[in-house]
């Protein structure tokens, strides 16, 4: 049962207002919010504001395309372009302002009176029992809102995945800049979410980080999920090939994926010379593909649109990102293939995964070179690895993870009803 409005017939109104396009579902944040619009839209009225934040995410679907797939599940869909303020020049400008301002970069570049246009506009056509901001960056609309009962979204908490980018962080400019952003993200969090009757996170520990910044918040976990149906086992694993899959346009992968060809896989290719190197994901940098040059065990692939057949030649999937937050829906795709995974500790944080049964933990060079060498030399590991995984994503179907955040607006409108 999805709750006390939809037992007794009545469905609610819903305003989820994302921060980009979410179609297609391609990317971890992506991929969450339109697998929890669709699923909510099946019980409840969903419309969607959805701001265009980037000329170019991941493919080349237009808008008018994404807005026709979106308007299958939702009752309304009204895109707001901001795309010409996230150009590189115009995202320059931005951090220079920043420096001048009290709020963080990731508020100021959604300061948009067309955005909060779109906002009011919309709520003063429509009724609504609850409204959803899906980042702590469009927080700054809630004034905007009035009474309406509210959730916040966080992928992640943005002050602690900023204050560890500081920490890998090598040009001092930058350093300082992230830095700097960290500290006003934290003061904009303490003042900015108590606001909300909830805020939505993505794991136990994100829940424990948001109360130690905003200890008079109101925090639900609705973790991250997967499609259990589109992903299914299907390598053979008997491959000498691992693959890396992610985006490379974000910054977490690409540090990643640049500290792994630098450090580990030199060692991974003395102990297995035969070992190969697959990594598929949308903007590879040309840093990245220059490996291929100096190694021919390194194939990029780029933008695929259908990541399976890729992961059908592997053996094992590595995952070595060391800078971020909130949970890795690239863990969960790789678990629900029934793939072994050789992750640092950072890449599985808030997944309440098992080392040894559902994934092997590398955390140098040297762990995960051994780690690989013995994937690559045990069948017999490689098929427990396989079996443990998929019967661990079993827990984080998309359908049920839609049900407890169903569960939590019904919570948060049946309140303000009462109160």
């Amino acid at each position: 049962m999805i709750g006390t409005y939809v037992e007794h017939g009545r469905r609610l109104t819903l305003l989820w207002v994302s921060h980009f396009i979410p179609y297609p579902p391609i990317g971890g944040a992506f991929q969450r919010s339109f697998h929890l619009i669709t699923r909510i839209a099946a019980e409840h009225e969903v419309h969607l504001i959805a701001v265009r934040h980037k000329a170019k995410v991941v493919t080349d679907v237009a808008p008018a395309v994404a807005r026709d797939h979106l308007l299958k599940h939702c009752r309304s869909v009204r895109i707001v372009d901001l795309s010409a303020r996230t150009g590189p020049l115009a995202l320059l400008w931005h951090a220079g302002l920043s420096l001048c301002r009290h709020e963080p970069m990731t508020a100021s570049l959604y300061t948009s009176g067309a955005l909060r246009s779109a906002i009011e506009e919309t709520l003063a056509r429509q009724r609504f029992d609850v409204v959803h901001l899906d980042t702590i960056g469009i927080a700054q609309y809630e004034p905007s809102l009035g009474a309406i009962p509210k959730a916040l979204g966080h992928q992640n908490v943005e002050s602690v995945m900023m204050s560890r980018r500081v920490r890998y962080e090598r040009n001092p400019a930058a350093r300082a800049f992230y830095l700097l952003e960290a500290r006003k993200l934290q003061r904009y969090e303490r003042a900015m979410c108590p606001r909300f009757d909830t805020n939505i996170v993505v794991s136990e520990n994100d829940r424990r980080f948001m109360l130690g910044v905003a200890p008079t918040s109101g925090v639900d976990v609705v973790e991250n999920g997967v499609d259990l149906d589109y992903f299914r086992p299907a390598a053979t694993l008997d491959s000498r090939t691992l693959i890396f899959a992610g985006r490379l346009d974000q910054y977490p992968n690409r540090d990643g994926l640049l500290h792994f060809l630098r450090t580990a896989w030199p060692e991974i290719r003395r102990l297995v010379p035969d070992a190969q190197l697959l990594v598929v994901g949308a903007n590879p940098p040309e840093e990245v593909r220059a490996f291929t040059a100096r190694d021919s065990g390194i194939e990029v692939t780029g933008f695929v649109d259908d990541v399976r057949p890729y992961f059908g030649r592997a053996a094992a999937v590595v995952i070595p990102i060391r800078d971020g937050g909130g949970t890795r829906l690239k863990v969960l795709d790789a678990l629900a293939l029934g793939m072994p995974i050789i992750s640092t500790s950072l890449g599985i944080e808030g997944l309440d995964l098992v080392p040894e049964k559902h994934v092997l933990v590398a955390d140098t060079a040297g762990q995960f070179g051994a780690q690989v060498a013995r994937v690559f030399g045990d069948r017999e590991l490689r098929l427990r690895l396989s079996t443990d995984a998929r019967q661990a994503a079993e827990r984080f179907g998309w359908d049920r993870i839609a049900e407890q955040l169903s569960q939590t607006y019904v919570r948060i409108a049946a309140t303000a009803q009462t109160n």
